[in-house]
């Protein structure tokens, strides 16, 4: 336990270490960062600042040269006052190793960066640098034995409360988004998740907002009315009526499973559902459905490692017997399904290459709109900076619309409300994000001085993500999202996953 001079060392009574105390009297946790750093915080019992640690949840990404843990920039709590006045984003994803959500933490992370390069004698938002911590909820982390809803209230906490951040990019999932909201929506830090898609998420801040009362809850993807009537559709589409849909049982699955339901309905076939709790419960499910009668079959997973489950199932089924019905009937999949780490975690397994051979996987994902220059400059930035592949289907571009977006948030305060970045305030920035009747402003580092000098002026200006266009509706805050069909097919001597 590190002792500062004058200061004296305590045990706090929060889930937050408290490493030293200041004996002057605070009034507010801006007043203890401004003075001492960014990992201090006015004790509510004491009207003392305290020094707090780094949640061990939130050490960053490692450096690729060096292997340490870091955020951006390095130094960000290691410098004492350096970045005593830097604004800080928070960002909530899974770090599995092979199968996280390293390519969305780093989109995160390039739109800070770019914001912070230096334009006319001037970095960041009027010289003050914008930082980013990386926050991890997923339980493969080793440092606890949290289950993933309780690590995601527990650093949705540590950034709300204790770090302050300005805002939240992701988390990545419906589920850990609900908690995320439920966690902070006291706090009012605004949430802007790029994947999170569940329709109960889209009035989960209430069902009509305005400029006097903006929405906590934002994203840059669309909900799953439209996903679900899309997959309906491809069903239909195929020669598909009768379905059976294997869905994860939260709220994500749930959602998304009905809704495809009531949509095939409409369209006059019929879909029964099948829930499933755990990548155990996958594989036994997938093994009783083979001797159902059904057309296709539709696999709702909520993350890659159920996607894999589904496919090593499906895989062996075709192993033991040739005839399965998993060589010989189509079966559509939804997001989490577009990953290149389903296939490496599954080609191996006897049955697979065949089930791939046969052609009959189809994948629904949101895709971002790969023909625009925004977002070939942004697959570009990632490829030099991190040496990493952006693709259209990976959220990647989502996510880094929506760093771009906290940022404008940030900004918009800055200028029409005095530097109060509370939460209303930035929300505020965000409706002015899309109008019409204006012209584009692509999201990129070179428009970062356009839209300062636009909401200086109290303009709202009209975005165009690397997503694609951004048009969030006044009253729900929502946005849409093309989407894509993607199978997995052999590419040379690779399996990939490919456009239809």
């Amino acid at each position: 336990m590190a002792v500062i001079a004058g200061l004296a060392p305590v045990l706090g009574g929060s889930c937050s270490v408290v490493s030293a105390v200041n004996n002057e009297k605070c009034t507010s946790s801006a007043e203890c960062r401004a003075s001492f750093g960014l990992l201090w915080q006015c004790s509510e019992d004491s009207g003392l600042c305290e020094e707090i640690e780094l949640h061990a949840r939130c050490q960053g990404l490692p450096n690729p040269a060096t292997d340490a843990l870091e955020n951006y920039p390095p130094d960000l709590f290691t410098s004492g006052t350096s970045h005593s006045d830097t604004i800080v984003i928070g960002t909530m994803f899974d770090q599995t190793p092979d199968v996280g959500d390293e390519v969305l933490i780093r989109a995160a992370e390039l739109a800070v960066k770019q914001a912070n390069e230096e334009r006319n004698g001037e970095r960041g938002l009027d010289d003050r640098l914008f930082g980013v911590v990386h926050c991890r909820y997923d339980e493969a982390f080793a440092g606890d034995n949290l289950t993933e809803e309780e690590a995601t209230a527990e650093i949705a906490k540590f950034l709300a409360e204790d770090l302050g951040v300005v805002a939240i990019v992701g988390p990545g999932t419906s589920s850990t988004a609900t908690v995320t909201y439920n966690t902070v929506k006291d706090a009012g830090t605004p949430i802007i998740s790029p994947s999170a898609t569940s329709e109960s998420l889209t009035t989960i801040d209430g069902a009509a907002k305005s400029d006097s009362n903006p929405g906590q809850f934002w994203r840059t993807v669309g909900g799953d009315l439209q996903t679900g009537a899309t997959m309906a559709e491809v069903l239909v589409e195929n020669g598909s009526s009768n379905v059976v849909v294997l869905h994860v049982d939260d709220e994500f699955g749930r959602g998304l499973a009905q809704t495809l339901q009531t949509s095939l309905a409409e369209l006059g076939g019929q879909a029964a559902l099948y829930p499933y709790t755990n990548t155990a419960d996958v594989t036994s499910k997938t093994i009783d459905l083979e001797v159902l009668e059904w057309d296709e079959l539709v696999f709702v997973a909520a993350a890659v490692e159920e996607v894999v489950a589904f496919i090593d199932a499906a895989g062996t089924r075709i192993s033991m017997d040739a005839g399965s019905v998993y060589a010989t009937r189509p079966l559509l999949l939804s997001d989490a399904a577009s990953n290149d780490s389903v296939i490496s975690g599954t080609i191996s397994t006897p049955g697979v290459k065949e089930l791939f051979m046969a052609g009959l996987i189809r994948i629904v994902v949101p895709a971002a709109d790969d023909s625009t220059t925004t977002f070939s400059k942004f697959f570009a930035s990632m490829q030099s900076e991190y040496d990493l592949p952006a693709g259209a289907e990976s959220y990647s571009a989502q996510t880094y619309d929506a760093a771009w977006m906290a940022l404008y948030g940030v900004a918009w305060a800055q200028y029409q409300h005095d530097g109060d970045f509370s939460g209303d305030n930035i929300a505020r920035g965000l409706r002015k994000l899309t109008a019409e009747g204006v012209a584009i402003t692509s999201v990129e580092p070179t428009n970062w001085e356009y839209v300062r000098g636009e909401f200086k002026a109290g303009r709202a200006i009209n975005i165009q993500g690397a997503t694609g266009d951004l048009d969030y509706d006044p009253v729900t805050e929502e946005t849409q999202t093309e989407l894509a069909v993607k199978t997995i097919q052999q590419v040379g001597e690779e399996w990939q996953i490919v456009d239809e």
